[in-house]
């Protein structure tokens, strides 16, 4: 059985649903008033934005961590060797971060291609 389609982008709407996950538009305007979706969207915007902002910070604190790795000499005997370990292990867990950032990004401006 296919269920309701939303007047605005046609995009299948949940059984429950109150706004379309697509576009924000109301499911039945009267009943939820003429602002539910532009709220709907501009509160999915922010959140889009903090994602971002999050995905950015993450990004700067991995190339700290690789600067920082090349940067500052390691302590000696630092995990039984010489200091070129630190700055392997740093530049390691800087890439680590790095791509974690780029996967928040890609995944948060992927949901706001579906909105």
């Amino acid at each position: 059985m296919a269920g309701p389609f939303c007047s605005g982008c046609g995009e299948k709407l949940r059984p429950e649903a109150r706004f379309c996950d697509r576009c924000g538009r109301s499911v039945d305007g009267a009943a939820h008033g003429a602002l539910g979706g532009e709220m709907y969207r501009s509160t999915s915007l922010v959140v889009g934005q903090q994602r971002v902002a999050g995905a950015l910070g993450m990004a700067m604190v991995g190339i700290l961590i690789i600067i920082m790795g090349a940067a500052v000499p390691a302590p000696d005997g630092f995990l039984g060797g010489p200091g070129r370990t630190f700055s392997t292990i740093s530049t390691i867990m800087g890439s680590v971060v790095l791509a974690f950032s780029v996967l928040i990004y890609l995944a948060s401006k992927r949901q706001a291609e579906r909105r």
